[in-house]
Formats: structure tokens, sequence, C-alpha cells
């Protein structure tokens, strides 16, 4: 299983819910896609801190190559992948440090060298 309810994650599903209702195109996507997208962002975190100049802020735009491999993973568009980015990153960014699952790490990985 990739993502279980035992993972770990401590965000307010409110203020996703919140964050998400200002873009609607997103309103299709389930819940539990969108908190593989904030896992597997989270999994990628240090690698992202080299696209932006304060690695304190998250960068601007999500590098192509990751946003490639979130796709393929999550079976979305590059378009909703740049705009769950866009409508997630800050809370990404908050988001403390976390321990992927096996599962997850190596299907980031099969997908990423594809």
């Amino acid at each position: 299983m990739l993502f279980s309810a035992s993972a770990h994650l401590s965000m307010d599903v409110q203020h996703v819910l919140h964050v998400l209702s200002n873009f609607p195109v997103l309103s299709k996507i389930e819940f539990i896609d969108c908190l593989r997208f904030i896992r597997f962002c989270c999994l990628v975190k240090e690698s992202l801190k080299f696209h932006s100049p304060d690695q304190r802020q998250p960068p601007a735009n999500i590098p192509s190559h990751i946003a490639e491999t979130l796709a393929s993973i999550l079976n979305w568009r590059i378009s909703v992948v740049e705009i769950c980015w866009t409508a997630l990153k800050a809370v990404i960014w908050a988001h403390e440090d976390m321990n992927a699952t096996i599962e997850e790490v190596n299907l980031y990985n099969s997908q990423a060298l594809n």
C-alpha cells in the first residue's frame, strides 16, 4: 500500500481543503491523491530547494522533471501538477520532514528514471 491512513501527516485538513477551494480545477482530484501529491513533494523537498533562490521559500514553479514524474505517478496532466503545486507549495514547505515508505521511494525512483 503506497499510502496508508497511519502515514504521519501533521497538517490541518481544513487548511488543505480551504487552499484547494481557491482552485476550482482541483475539485475533481480525490483527497487521497492530494495527500499523495503532498507526500511525494515532501519526499523530493531537498531537490526542490535547489530550484529556489531562498531555500526557506518554495520555488515559484515546480521544476519540469519533478512535475513530469509526479504526473506519471498520479496519472495527472502536467498542468494539474503545476496548479496543485501553486495551490499547495506553502503547505508542503511548512510540512515537517516525513518518513516515506519504501514503496513511495521505489515508485518515485522508478518513474523518475524512466
